[in-house]
């Protein structure tokens, strides 16, 4: 790069009046990439000039100089703005859109530019820019010592919600960051030298509000926000509520700078109100897509057979927080179930919503001034659709979600007999306005259209008056329309004839009537696109006085594609509806893994059974690695999980209790972004399981205490599993290689053993996986045989086996088996690990020292040598 391109624009030596007025546009977005719209192209300079370029690996130039060095630039064309736009806001960049705000050909001098939008990664509206499947949300957070205040917007949805907590919930903060996964969050001012250490939106983008706002200035700025609201409904807000929702109303006022009459009214929620999941559960459950798993292998990818992107964001967000009301999921299970039970309702349905577009996005994106006519046109095709859904809906038996649909046919009918079927994406363009709507538009177009017959028909009078047979008249972008004549005939011309242009073959002239047809023609052009934009604009807003229904079609549309979806998934996979029980118990007959048995052929997956009641509660697992053990875990999950959206789920029969958190610790791996090692990632999951689960939770626990030593891991998980069973009493699935907690049945009555069965090959000798799991514990383990199967050489395996051979002996010798310990100080009925000598201890505390004999003594004395000496 050239050292001498100036990257500093604070000074204004030799600026252009246009590099002036760039600079103090970019004075006043200072954090902002300033995209300045000059003709044709976005440009930007100076520091941004040289980020833009790399960013975006685009060509840096120059233009101009200040202070005696060249200005840096880059640009691009602004009709591929968008994509550029999205690069930057994937990147984290916040992008300012400077336009020219009036007609470069009226204006006397330096024509007029303003900032008309900015855009951050929170409040990036535009579909093209955004994952269909997935909202955009920016949040604001608040708090003081006693409370918290959580609100959130989605721009590109309207939807905006505001939760508030006290310390209790404070603590399922991180589980709702990572649910709603904010692209942006704004913290109150106040909280800015109190931010903790540990924030819970842990490793999203978080930036301190740059404005302290009252509660008056809130309120002053929601009802800016919402215009049609009484200022009333905002007072009568908590002063913690009002501020955070200040926060996003000052930080959307001030980006985007134009109507957000489709943002609804912030919806009032608790944390706690649906099945909790924490970060490592819908990792380690893979329910969405995390880049780890073979493609169409998170359980979000089996279950989404939507046919709208509506309907997959709702899905998507049932999936993130499901029902812990018993009558709700029963709600959206009769829905499913109606829809089951009719296949042909259901598929004429699914047809109706194939193709239906994103009414949602649409909406938002014609309010934030959207100027593409093919959007008002999705829109109306979308809301045509809506009379049809709704007598699907009717005769299928969803009367409720039929009612929440209303049709607005005179909506419909108005955009469609107001545009025309072909249309171009920028209004811009002109030929989107129907014919007969406006008169003049009617007449500007006919001259427009006519211009050809026009000119043949004046060039063929003016070669009968001037009796010239070669002359022509045409027309170029230069010097617009004229009369040619060759220069021999040139002498004939009329006197009404102008000369305009001298050619070495001929001459060029012009005439009143010439000249007064090609001003119409060039206006006319001009004239009919700010007709058909007056006409637009005024189709949009009486649009907008709609807004509310096509807001109540479009998530009606939603849920009814969501429900659609599981019926679907039903049907093609002979899911069960499950039923759900006001006590603890999960009962589930041949119960399937959803994603596993994908991918598999039809009837090879294996299906397990599994009952969890009141004299149930803490299964141990035991058996080989690759035999199912986590597979088993992490189904029996998924079913829950499913059963609480209101899907059918996976099995024969399924019997539900409701959970209200599923836990999960499964699988080892080194968090090294974050500094954690195995050891450590898995403790501090394992420590926010025993902190937050309750006795109505489902604990997924695989191989708790392999991240370290043999003795360390087996202590751990013994512990574990004993607290959780004394104290917690939570449904749990425990997998494990450590054979000795399988002795744990015989002191808690809660624990059961479960093992996956293994068979020999008769004529092989080699290890066969069942994939079944059976009462009771593990006989052995199978790590050395799996390692054979794995195809380690054949000494290696002999040598292994020697070594374990002599391990298992020292351990014998070391620990002797697990027994009970009956000391006192002890719980009554709790196992000791490592207390090889109980019989020599015990004989030891029965020793009166205060009464015995010296030869009483050299007998005991000579007795416990002979027990020490086995």
């Amino acid at each position: 790069m050239d050292t001498n391109i100036q990257t500093q624009n604070s000074s204004d030596s030799g600026l252009t009046p246009l590099m002036q007025q760039y600079k103090d546009i970019k004075a006043a977005n200072p954090t902002a990439i300033l995209l300045f719209r000059c003709g044709d192209f976005y440009e930007t300079f100076f520091e941004d000039a040289v980020l833009v370029a790399h960013e975006l690996q685009i060509t840096l130039t120059a233009r101009g100089k200040s202070s005696g060095n060249p200005v840096p630039l880059a640009g691009v064309p602004y009709h591929s703005i968008d994509g550029y736009i999205a690069k930057l806001i994937q990147k984290g960049f916040t992008v300012a859109i400077c336009e020219q705000v009036e007609d470069p050909k009226k204006a006397k001098g330096l024509v007029r530019r303003e900032v008309v939008r900015i855009i951050t990664p929170g409040t990036v509206a535009d579909p093209n820019m955004l994952e269909e499947t997935s909202n955009n949300y920016l949040a604001a957070f608040a708090s003081t010592p006693e409370r918290f205040c959580l609100a959130a917007v989605d721009l590109s949805t309207g939807e905006v919600m505001l939760t508030t907590g006290d310390q209790n919930e404070m603590t399922m903060l991180p589980e709702e960051f990572t649910r709603l996964l904010p692209r942006e969050i704004l913290v109150l001012a106040d909280n800015a030298d109190k931010m903790p250490v540990s924030p819970p939106w842990k490793h999203l983008r978080a930036e301190v509000h740059p404005r302290r706002i009252s509660e008056g200035e809130a309120v002053e700025m929601l009802c800016n926000l919402y215009p049609d609201e009484h200022r009333a409904r905002f007072l009568a807000m908590a002063p913690l509520q009002l501020r955070t929702l200040g926060i996003l109303a000052d930080h959307l006022l001030d980006t985007q700078r134009c109507s957000l009459r489709h943002l609804s009214f912030p919806v009032d929620y608790r944390l706690g109100d649906g099945m909790v999941l924490d970060e490592a559960t819908l990792s380690n459950l893979e329910l969405l897509a995390n880049g780890r798993q073979a493609a169409g292998g998170a359980l979000f990818d089996v279950i989404n057979r939507t046919r709208t992107s509506i309907g997959a964001r709702t899905l998507k967000k049932w999936l993130l927080k499901p029902l812990v009301n018993k009558d709700s999921i029963n709600r959206r299970l009769d829905q499913v179930e109606a829809l089951v039970k009719q296949p042909l309702a259901l598929a004429e349905i699914r047809e109706l919503l194939k193709g239906t577009p994103d009414l949602e996005r649409i909406l938002s994106k014609i309010t934030l001034g959207s100027r593409n006519p093919r959007d008002l046109q999705a829109l109306s095709a979308g809301l045509a659709r809506v009379p049809h859904l709704q007598i699907q809906l009717v005769g299928a038996g969803l009367t409720s979600l039929a009612d929440d649909m209303q049709p607005l046919d005179e909506l419909t009918d108005l955009i469609d007999s107001h545009l025309l079927e072909e249309l171009p994406a920028n209004l811009n363009d002109g030929n989107v306005i129907a014919a007969g709507i406006n008169s003049e538009l009617d007449e500007l177009r006919g001259l427009l259209r006519d211009g050809d017959e026009w000119l043949k028909r004046f060039e063929e009078q003016e070669k009968q008056r001037t009796g010239i047979k070669t002359l022509k008249v045409k027309k170029n972008s230069v010097f617009g329309y004229f009369i040619e004549i060759s220069k021999s005939l040139a002498e004939q011309a009329p006197d009404n004839y102008v000369r305009k242009q001298t050619l070495t073959t001929g001459e060029r002239f012009i005439t009143a009537e010439l000249k007064d047809y090609e001003n119409r023609v060039f206006t006319a052009s001009d004239k009919s696109v700010a007709i058909e934009k007056d006409i637009y604009e005024d189709l949009v807003a009486r649009m907008l006085g709609y807004i509310d229904s096509i807001k109540r079609n479009a998530r009606a549309i939603a849920a009814a594609d969501a429900f659609a979806s599981l019926a679907q998934l039903a049907c093609e996979n002979q899911y069960t509806r499950p039923v759900l029980l006001e006590d603890d118990t999960i009962n589930i007959l041949e119960g399937r893994h959803p994603v596993v048995e994908r991918f598999l052929s039809s009837g090879a997956f294996n299906p397990n059974d599994l009952l969890l009641d009141v004299s149930r509660r803490q299964a141990i697992i035991t058996g080989p690695n690759m035999a199912g053990k986590s597979t088993f875990l992490r189904q029996t999950a998924l079913i829950v999980l499913m059963a609480q959206i209101g899907s059918y789920v996976p099995a024969k029969i399924a019997e539900i209790g409701i959970v209200d958190r599923i836990f999960t610790r499964v699988g080892a791996s080194d968090n090294l972004v974050r500094g954690q090692s195995t050891f450590m990632v898995e403790m501090m999951e394992a420590s926010a399981i025993l902190r937050s689960a309750t006795s109505r939770s489902l604990l997924i626990l695989d191989e708790i205490g392999r991240g370290t030593s043999t003795f360390d891991g087996l202590s751990l998980a013994w512990s574990i599993l004993e607290h959780i069973s004394l104290h917690l009493a939570a449904r749990t699935l425990f997998a494990t290689h450590y054979h000795e907690l399988t002795d744990l049945d015989t002191v808690h009555s809660g624990v059961f053993n479960l093992n996956v069965g293994v068979s020999h090959d008769e004529k092989s000798g080699d290890m066969v996986f069942l994939h079944k799991i059976h009462e009771g514990a593990a006989s052995k383990s199978y790590g050395i045989e799996v390692a054979r199967l794995a195809g380690l050489p054949g000494p290696v395996i002999d040598r292994a086996r020697e070594i374990l051979f002599e391990l298992e002996k020292s351990e014998q010798d070391e620990l002797g088996r697990v027994t009970r310990s009956l000391k006192p100080s002890e719980r009554p009925q709790q196992l000791s690990l490592f207390s090889p000598g109980n019989e020599l201890i015990e004989a030891v505390s029965r020793i009166d020292v205060n009464n015995i004999t010296p030869i009483e003594a050299l007998n005991i004395l000579s007795r416990l040598k002979g027990m020490a000496n086995g």
